[in-house]
Formats: structure tokens, sequence, C-alpha cells
């Protein structure tokens, strides 16, 4: 076998083991999908401004600080979702995309401080955990996805956050979102016998985006507003083949954004009085920082900044506002039993362009109803609270390129919250 040829044959087995490595891992968030805290997502909310508990830790951790109780939640929430494309004949294409199922978990712990501090400083810790895959990639290529869908909820999510009650109508809020990239290199070479090998170095970094809140109460009225970073990970391996001639192929990179939670701005008002809550609210993410799903194949040197390359691709994304609407009435059941009804909805616009020409990425925008029921026992003998939510996620067909593309998704979640 020529050295060319030997050359070849390395390249591709090492190029083959790196994507399917990549195939199996994932970066995403759910909570930027769904929301966190099973009320929350019931009255379709931001949670900026009405609600507290564990969820604050995520929608704004100012709320930590309205309730000072020791409270965990543990729950599950599962989701199905669904793409199809239809060409100019007519012609339908059902893209396949993996349900989430996921355990969620809350926390919300006040400092047991005395005097001044008493009942004023508040930690949370919220998370949701996938069954299949702390994390996954998907490298787009020829196959058609909806890459804003799907995959973004197949990933382990992370938030730390501390309430601060400034006095008793003002609270104030910050915290920490957490993720991870993935970084490394794949060297594959064969020995002077011939024998092929390959050393794969994976390494996986914490990635942080703060959070910071504020809420204000004026008799029944809520105000909140939280501010949340931009949270990105990426993933770079480098390809190096070299065999026994030592004869090296320039490093090549399998790089791009493995998951990206844009900047996102969250104001909402509030009503709360006689069992009844009403909240409205916008939800503004700046989706053209988005710098594209791959990276370059190969760094350029500065002698030759215009190298044969695969250069990153611009995603071209625009920034949306989503508007949102809830409302929820609790009325008692028996002695120390209550319920609440809940009811909302919301609007979601994809940042994804329209396509003037073929390609294989796809996204719309998405019509969002909600509906929650929960049980609280927090004054009986049994201190419990039960909370169930449902989401259903539709859209209208919209022309991309050669392709009307149609999208939806189904969210079931339940949790149960007590004191300790």
């Amino acid at each position: 076998m020529s050295s060319f040829s030997r050359k070849r044959t390395l390249f591709v087995l090492a190029l083959t083991s790196a994507l399917f490595g990549l195939s199996r891992r994932s970066f995403a968030s759910p909570a930027d999908v769904f929301g966190v805290g099973v009320r929350n997502q019931g009255l379709g909310s931001t949670g900026a401004a009405v609600g507290g508990g564990y969820s604050a830790t995520y929608g704004n951790p100012a709320l930590l600080a309205k309730d000072a109780a020791q409270r965990v939640a543990i729950g599950y929430q599962t989701a199905r979702f669904s793409a199809t494309l239809t060409d100019s004949q007519g012609t339908k294409t059902q893209l396949s995309i993996d349900a989430l199922r996921a355990l969620m978990f809350g926390l919300q712990l006040p400092l047991p401080f005395h005097g001044a501090l008493e009942d004023r400083l508040v930690l949370g810790v919220a998370a949701v955990v996938p069954e299949d895959a702390l994390a996954r990639v998907r490298l787009l290529v020829h196959q058609p996805t909806f890459p804003l869908l799907g995959d973004r909820t197949q990933s382990l999510n992370l938030a730390f956050g501390m309430g601060v009650k400034i006095t008793p109508e003002l609270r104030l809020g910050i915290g920490v979102l957490t993720l991870a990239e993935l970084t490394g290199s794949i060297q594959v070479a064969d020995d002077q016998h011939g024998t092929l090998a390959s050393t794969v170095n994976d390494e996986l970094k914490e990635i942080v985006a703060p959070v910071v809140g504020a809420a204000y109460e004026i008799g029944a009225l809520r105000l909140g507003a939280s501010y949340r970073g931009e949270l990105r990970s990426d993933f770079d391996l480098e390809l190096a083949v070299q065999d026994a001639s030592g004869i090296v192929l320039p490093p090549l990179h399998i790089a791009g954004v493995g998951q990206f939670d844009p900047a996102a701005v969250q104001f909402e008002v509030g009503f709360e009085q006689h069992g009844l809550t009403l909240v409205s609210g916008v939800l503004y993410r700046h989706w053209a920082a988005f710098p594209g799903f791959l990276g370059p194949t190969v760094t350029c040197p500065a002698s030759r900044p215009q190298c044969t390359a695969l250069k990153a691709q611009s995603a071209d994304f625009h920034d949306t506002y989503s508007p949102r609407l809830g409302a929820a009435y609790r009325l008692p059941l028996s002695s120390g039993v209550s319920a609440e009804l809940r009811l909302g909805g919301f609007f979601e616009p994809s940042p994804m362009p329209r396509h003037s020409a073929s390609a294989n990425t796809f996204d719309t925008s998405r019509y969002v109803l909600t509906a929650g029921y929960g049980l609280d026992f927090e004054k009986s003998l049994l201190p419990l609270k039960l909370d169930l939510a449902f989401q259903q996620h539709f859209s209208n067909n919209r022309e991309q390129g050669a392709f009307t593309a149609h999208s939806g998704a189904q969210l079931f979640s339940l949790s149960a919250e007590v004191p300790f």
C-alpha cells in the first residue's frame, strides 16, 4: 500500500471514530425550552414575578427570598417531539427525534442567621437530569434536522442562586447556570509492524453564566425582572494522523457549538389576591450572537489566513421576543388542603431565518398552550405539595427552501415538594 493510500485509510478511520463518538454526546438546555418548576410550566410563566421556591433559582433568584422555608422537591418530566418535512410533490418525511425523560431536583435553604439577617438570605438549587444522556452533540452534515427543538433538551441542567430580602417589598437575587464543554484530541498512527493504534483524550470543562434579578411588591401587584447570561458550550476535537513513514497531515478540527442558550432578559407583571393569580410577561433572547453550528476544520497560520479549509458557518439568527400570559386560581378543598388550577400560553418565535435555497437545518415558530394542577397539604398532618403540568407546542407550516416544515412537542411533568 502506498504512503498516500495508507494515510487516507488512517484518516478515514480516525474521522469515523470521531464522528461516532460525537454523535453519542450532547450539550443542551431543557430549561430554556420548557422552563424550570412544574408550577411555572403549567402557567406558561417565565418565573420573574410570581411564584418562588427552587424554580426561582433559574427564573429570578430574587424570589428565593419570598419564603424563608427549608424545602426539597423531586420530580419527573417527559417530552415527545414531532418534526415533518413536506417536499414540493407533497411527500412527507417524518424526522425521528429522541424523547426527553428527565429527573428534576430542587432545594430551598434559608441561611441560619439571626438578628438583622434572620430570614433574609435564602439559597436555591435546581437541576434537570436526563435519563439517557448527560450531553449530546449532533454534527449537522447531510441529514435534515431541527437542531433547536429536541436536541437542545438532552443535557444536564444545573442552577445555583441566592435571594436577599432588602425590605418587605424589595428582593434581589444572584446565581449561576452551569454546563460543560468538550475539548480533546484524537491521534491515530501505525507502528513499524503496520499495527493501527489510536489515542483519544477528552476533557469536560465547566462553563458558567450569571443570573441576576429583582422583584418588587406593591399590594397585590408583583413586578419582576431578571437577566441570564449567554450559556455556550463548544466542542473541539483535534484530529492528528501520522504513520510510520513520518508523514504528518495538518491537524484537523471537529469543532462547533454543541449548546447555546442565548443571553435573555425577562420582565413580568403579576397580580395575586384572594387565591387568584394573573401574570403577563415577555422574554427577550439575544439569538443574534449565535456563531453557527460548525467551526473551521483547519486553523490557518497567520502567514496564510485564507488557506483551504472549511470555514466557520454563520447562522444569521435574529433576536426574539416571547410574550406570555397565565392565570391560576386556588380554592380550599378541606381543612388544611387546597388545590390550584392553572392555564397559560406563550408564543415562541423561531430565531432561524427562512432558507432561500437547499439546506438541512429547519425550525418553526411555536404556539404553546399550558395547563397545570396543584394540591397543597402544607397545613395538614402531612406537609406535602404535589404539582402536575402539561404543555402542547404546535406550529404553522413554514416554507424553508424546497420544503415545508412543521414541528411540535408535548411535555408532561410532575413533582412533590416537602419541608425538612
